[in-house]
């Protein structure tokens, strides 16, 4: 049963009206609800695992390392760094900016709405959220209805374990979606497919919401004929098996030079051999989530004029779909038209330069795997093709490391999340400045009337020369990276020295030498900063 437009309508104008009180703002609220999700996936880990078995057949070691460690392991990280994400931070460079003490307000959007995905439902719900409350915002869930174990046991342990208050979670299909959509949040975290991206930004721009959208796209490897074959062939299918390949990151595709094409089938057919330890009836392996999602893969083999090499067995009752790896396709054929989203590994023989203009010929990738020992073919690739993120000898681990952001480029999305940058989506950045008030002397010329002969005091004082340093009619092979020079360090110097002037100035007015301390050090920060750019 899904929720009610009254029930939506109650959690939104909830978590609004507590966002406006400031509830989620103090770093003591955020902390307690990143501890209250540790224990939540500790005490729920075993039902966590039967429900991502009922939903995807997920074995139970790639639930615990997809889902329940990759969140134990972001709580964690955001926990031990929340203070540093999230402090102020000061911008130097400018008289104005010292002398004004300019702040880098880091502040919560307000009410956030995160819309989950099916292929990792708690990964890729409650990974957003870790984000959102720690930039301190309120937070409206919806996990997807196409996994509903998985939905049924988050709206349980979300009631259970969070701040009703500022935390709820809400269900529903694409009619609930369309009045969740139309509700008014400071920021619309989506992950999924690209036509409901589309929607979804529709629907945000109906209130100008701010979005981060994490979606997919054909991510291709390309097997370069001086590559570890073996290697590229182990971690390739590797990767299609993981999640039966339903990952966004996956290997869709792989181009390969023709010198290495037999030895990368020879390889691939070994590994899956290794990997795929038994049949249908197998617990080590995931299933296609629905039978609508594997009747669209099927019709998909169906159409190949390819030719299948490996596997191909099939069950429609338990939704099982082997490892298949199909050869001797051309570059228009159907499973090259979309996102497989299943363990289907389509091989197309081409030159580096053929692969790169099939890839540039569709929408940049989210992902890109280019399989070489040559420095040069791997800067070549990435410098003449666009993607979200690349590995370069891997598959997908780029997506996996500590505090690196995470997201797409074009139609596999924008924005983008982990560590920190999880907490700068959710986040705006407010600029401060507190001018000291015996500066109007010095800014006189802002004022009406303007003279004219001021203008070339004023130029002097925004730094604007009237001759620059570089010369008229220079071209591209003029140009050179230059040094910070020693006129430039010593201007930085006398600004910052006038800021400890213009606190000491300030102190004498307030009497608070606590003020001048804290000043100090910070003006000391600043010098420290300057000498070393």
């Amino acid at each position: 049963m899904f929720s009610s437009e009254a029930d939506v309508d109650e959690a939104h104008a909830i978590i609004a009206q507590t966002f406006s009180t400031g509830t989620t703002k103090p770093l003591a609220w955020r902390r307690w609800q990143l501890k209250q999700v540790w224990w939540m996936l500790t005490d729920y880990e075993p039902q966590i695992l039967a429900a991502l078995h009922a939903d995807l057949h997920k074995p139970a070691w790639e639930s615990h390392i997809t889902d329940i460690l990759a969140l134990k392991q972001d709580v964690l990280a955001t926990l031990s760094n929340l203070q540093t994400w999230t402090k102020d931070t000061h911008p130097g460079g400018s008289l104005v900016n010292h002398l004004g003490r300019t702040t880098i307000r880091k502040e919560p959007l307000g009410a956030a709405l995160i819309i989950g995905t099916w292929n990792f439902p708690f990964l890729v719900t409650l990974q957003p959220m870790l984000a959102a409350i720690a930039a301190g915002c309120t937070v409206l869930l919806k996990p997807s209805e196409v996994a509903p174990a998985s939905q049924d046991l988050m709206v349980e342990m979300v009631e259970k374990y969070l701040d009703s208050t500022a935390i709820r979670i809400v269900t529903g299909g694409a009619t609930e979606m369309r009045h969740i959509l139309s509700r008014k949040y400071g920021m619309i975290f989506y992950t999924g497919s690209p036509s409901i991206a589309r929607v979804v930004a529709r629907a945000s721009a109906e209130h100008l919401t701010p979005t981060v959208l994490e979606l997919g796209g054909q991510g291709p490897a390309i097997v370069a004929k001086d590559a570890d074959v073996d290697l590229a062939a182990k971690r390739i299918a590797a990767a299609k098996f993981l999640n039966a390949g339903q990952i966004c990151l996956s290997v869709n595709h792989v181009f390969v030079e023709p010198e290495v094409k037999m030895r990368l089938l020879e390889r691939l057919w070994y590994w899956f051999d290794r990997f795929n330890d038994g049949g249908e009836d197998w617990e080590g392996m995931c299933r296609i989530v629905s039978e609508k999602h594997y009747d669209r893969v099927v019709s998909l083999l169906e159409k190949t004029k390819g030719k299948v090499v490996y596997g191909g067995k099939r069950n429609r009752v338990k939704r099982f779909l082997e490892p298949t790896v199909v050869v001797d396709l051309d570059v228009n054929d159907p499973l090259l038209s979309v996102e497989l989203f299943a363990p289907i590994l389509p091989i197309v023989t081409a030159s580096i330069a053929d692969a790169i203009a099939h890839i540039n010929s569709h929408p940049p990738p989210l992902a890109l795997y280019p399989f070489t020992s040559s420095l040069a073919v791997s800067r070549k690739i990435l410098d003449s093709t666009v993607s979200g993120g690349a590995s370069i000898n891997d598959a997908m681990i780029h997506a996996s490391l500590a505090n690196a952001p995470f997201g797409g480029v074009g139609e596999s999305g924008h924005g983008a999340y982990h560590g920190v940058y999880g907490v700068n989506a959710f986040s705006h950045l407010r600029t401060v400045v507190n001018l000291p008030t015996w500066m109007d002397l010095l800014m006189s010329g802002r004022y009406p009337p303007y003279d004219m002969s001021r203008l070339k005091r004023m130029r002097k004082g925004l730094g604007v020369p009237d001759t620059p340093s570089f010369k008229r009619g220079e071209g591209v092979d003029d140009q050179s990276e230059k040094r910070f020079g020693v006129r430039s360090m010593l201007t930085t110097l006398v600004v910052l020295l006038l800021g400890v002037l213009s606190v000491l100035f300030q102190v004498q007015l307030d009497g608070d030498v606590g003020k001048l301390r804290v000043a100090l050090e910070e003006t000391s920060r600043r010098i420290t900063s300057a000498m070393v750019m």
